[in-house]
């Protein structure tokens, strides 16, 4: 590893010319894998709210985006936290996100470990990470088959991923008349007035790029906020 910025042991050196390393996981469906020999390394912890069990977090990223991602840490633990406090405490020990060159987004999720291509600012690496964290629930540990019923997955995704936006930055808006939640039911409303509007349990191959979106991140996070403001959430 090139630099290790939180002070944690990763020497660990080989015997001989190579070792051998073992990672294992239990009530996963798969599994990613990545490395760098340039990458800076952070790690922290955070407790569960519920259980009380502490999790390990880690960050790592290339010497180009070290000055971007030098808050990310506090990224994953805050989404592991509040999410926790929400949906479930994270059942594995570790959570970690990869600075990586992916080709498909933002971010792609695995059990336990995400890679993220893009942030452009603090505020849009704090959303991506918080929303790709935030699949290892429904994408990982409830198994949500993003094909056949894609708003059980990006759906409650994004609505949590908002909620948690809300919850840590209160005085955030999508305008000065409009709450920061607004944005899922513009992105919705730009579909609908263009005939593309979809049932939010509509199959991943029956829609369109755009419409996907429009249907899945938009319309399915909308109604979940809508089911929340209709029955009442807890004050957390």
């Amino acid at each position: 590893m090139k630099q290790n910025i939180q002070g944690t042991d990763l020497s660990n050196p080989a015997k001989g010319e190579y070792k051998t390393i073992r990672y294992t996981e239990g009530n996963i469906h798969d599994f990613a894998w990545f490395a760098n020999k340039n990458y800076y390394v952070d790690k922290s912890s955070v407790k569960l709210p519920n259980s009380g069990k502490t999790v390990t977090t880690w960050t790592m990223f290339t010497n180009g985006k070290k000055k971007l991602w030098e808050k990310a840490i506090e990224y994953v633990n805050d989404a592991v936290y509040y999410n926790s406090l929400w949906i479930g405490d994270y059942p594995y020990k570790n959570c970690t996100a990869v600075d990586g060159g992916l080709r498909a987004g933002g971010g792609m999720e695995y059990p336990t470990i995400t890679v993220i291509s893009s942030g452009w600012d603090d505020f849009s690496l704090e959303k991506v990470i918080v929303h790709e964290v935030i699949h290892n629930w429904f994408y990982g540990i409830f198994g949500f088959n993003e094909r056949r019923y894609p708003f059980l997955d990006e759906g409650l995704t994004t609505f949590y991923e908002t909620r948690y936006v809300e919850k840590k930055y209160p005085n955030k808006k999508y305008s000065k008349s409009k709450p920061y939640h607004y944005h899922e039911y513009n992105t919705y409303h730009n579909n609908s007035v263009n005939s593309n509007s979809f049932p939010i349990d509509t199959k991943t191959t029956d829609m369109g790029k755009w419409t996907y979106y429009g249907t899945v991140y938009g319309k399915a996070a909308q109604s979940f906020w809508y089911l929340m403001s209709f029955f009442g959430r807890r004050r957390i």
